[in-house]
């Protein structure tokens, strides 16, 4: 099995909006991978997708392309990642709020994350909460 922990070696991205861009959305997924501190199986569930593919994203052989479906789910995942830094600021305030049990969550949202489902109403919730998420 390949590493648990993205490589951030240097990347060429076309484009900085992850909504077109296969380089951006790829780089913007092994971000929020890591902040999110997400095993691989983890990233599968949330991608809908097989462990080989989440393998060749995770090791740079494959990009995540916007206009598939797991493009999609990885959109998601980015703009959680991109709502929680607006919200919280610093990375130890992000994972205190999502180790915290929330009552209008019924659960911890890190607990729920890892879920494409979980994932949907934790973004929504946070969305709600974000000063600057413009998409």
């Amino acid at each position: 099995m390949g590493s648990l922990t993205p490589s951030f070696q240097l990347h060429d991205v076309q484009s900085g909006d992850a909504r077109f861009s296969s380089g951006a959305l790829t780089l913007d997924t092994l971000r929020a991978v890591r902040n999110l501190k997400f095993a691989p199986e983890d990233l599968q569930r949330v991608l809908a997708t097989d462990r080989d593919t989440v393998q060749r994203v995770l090791h740079h052989e494959q990009e995540v392309r916007p206009d598939s479906d797991m493009g999609a789910h990885a959109l998601r995942l980015v703009r959680l990642n991109r709502a929680l830094g607006d919200v919280f600021g610093a990375q130890h305030r992000v994972q205190e709020w999502l180790s915290t049990w929330h009552p209008e969550l019924d659960g911890r949202p890190g607990d729920l994350i890892h879920t494409a489902v979980g994932l949907q109403r934790v973004l929504a919730h946070i969305e709600s909460h974000a000063k600057d998420f413009a998409w």
